[in-house]
């Protein structure tokens, strides 16, 4: 005769950390005219994590890129005006704070979700 009996199981779903959503209209392509072509402010960031978490922005590239962009807070600014004809192509992370530090074992429920944006500009 074959055993037979009864499996109890119990299952617990948590949910995904979602990554941030981009809400606001971020430009894929910024062309600086020589008004712009100043130190300070380029534009603002706008982005939304589902489950409410604050929101880090940012700025990930070579030195040469650092050297004349930087993400203060929510917004991207020039530090000094661009070489005439010059192209930087950034890429700016939007992440969430996530719980990375809740256990020794990752899983997707604590780990920082992120969204990148991915940026040209240029100089006039």
């Amino acid at each position: 005769s074959t055993p037979t009996g009864t499996i109890q199981m119990e299952c617990v779903f948590q949910s995904v950390n979602k990554p941030p959503v981009i809400t606001g209209e971020i430009p894929n392509h910024l062309e600086l005219t020589p008004e712009s072509n100043q130190a300070g402010k380029l534009f603002t960031f706008a982005a939304k994590d589902p489950e409410g978490k604050a929101i880090q922005y940012i700025l990930f590239n070579s030195s040469d890129v650092v050297d004349f962009f930087e993400v203060n807070g929510n917004e991207l600014h020039l530090k000094k005006p661009l070489e005439p004809g010059a192209e930087y192509k950034l890429r700016v992370r939007y992440a969430d704070q996530g719980d990375p530090f809740v256990s020794r074992t990752y899983d997707s429920t604590n780990l920082p979700a992120y969204t990148d944006h991915y940026l040209t500009v240029t100089a006039p």
